[in-house]
């Protein structure tokens, strides 16, 4: 029963996430509010990461006897990726200072990092078990709430062309490969999280010293410009690509993808998820 308690708390930081950072009101504060808003939220989260951690020493012992320890490891791990993507979203929404090099926060990009960390121990829970988590993992976690720490990841990987990131973006799209099986929005999610890692590593490819590739170089920047995403050979960041993803995806950037074997419906669909001022549930606009 503790338990509960604590998912119908982490389902109110969700909401006050969206009311206070995402909705149209509160996409209209001033940069002072906005932050203040934020930090009230981080709070929140780790107030909850707390609450949770006092449950466990109190309770996890007597619920791994009665429910089984795979059980309750996979809940609490799968939780954990929750709250740090829903960290990564708080931290998301902050505003960035003038002159910003990057569009997100070190503490933004930390939070993707380890929220994609705690997804691969998640995923490791699961291939250890006998039980079917994998569709309530997917559908709970990945396709409920949008998954931003990957599309911040995703930004870090073009604006600084980091192979470590790109790495844990390859192997972030390895890990939920078995997944594409669980549903067809699942499906429609994994193909566009592939094609995104697809830009990414082809971008990093473009970015060396030797690269003569000028036409291509160009249209690569013109898709990232649509997705939102600020790029090192251009200026500061701007105020939207700091509200980052609020715009109209033509067909120009399904035609990025569509190299990759997706089809430009399956993109443009997939792609509503990287907007997060959209309501706080992907999985049925991806069963469309």
């Amino acid at each position: 029963m503790a338990y509960f308690v604590l998912w119908v708390e982490s389902a109110r930081c969700q909401g006050n996430i969206y009311e206070l950072l995402y909705s149209p009101e509160a996409i209209a504060q001033p940069d002072h509010v906005r932050q203040s808003r934020a930090q009230l939220l981080v709070n929140d989260l780790r107030m909850l990461d707390q609450a949770i951690q006092e449950t466990n020493k109190r309770w996890i012992k007597v619920a791994k006897d009665n429910a089984g320890t795979d059980v309750m490891d996979f809940f609490a791990t799968s939780d954990d990726t929750l709250r740090l993507s829903l960290l990564t979203l708080v931290y998301r929404a902050a505003p960035q200072p003038a002159g910003a090099l990057t569009t997100f926060s070190h503490s933004c990009a930390e939070a993707a990092r380890a929220a994609l960390q705690r997804h691969q121990d998640c995923l490791a829970i699961i291939d250890r078990s006998n039980e079917d988590f994998l569709p309530c993992y997917v559908h709970w976690t990945l396709l409920f709430t949008p998954f931003i720490p990957f599309i911040v990841i995703f930004c870090q990987v073009i604006q600084t062309q980091d192979k470590t990131d790109l790495d844990r973006l390859g192997a972030f799209v390895a890990s939920i490969q078995p997944a594409a099986t669980v549903s067809d929005a699942a499906g429609k999610l994994c193909r566009l999280f592939q094609v995104l890692h697809n830009v990414a590593a082809r971008y990093v490819d473009r970015s060396g010293p030797y690269d003569d590739q000028t036409q291509a170089t160009e249209e690569m920047y013109m898709y990232l410009r649509l997705l939102g995403v600020h790029h090192g050979e251009e200026g500061n960041i701007s105020e939207n690509q700091r509200q980052g993803f609020a715009h109209d995806l033509d067909g120009n950037v399904a035609q990025a993808a569509c190299g990759d074997g997706t089809s430009t419906g399956e993109v443009q669909t997939g792609l509503m998820v990287m907007n997060p001022m959209m309501r706080m549930g992907s999985g049925a606009q991806l069963e469309e």
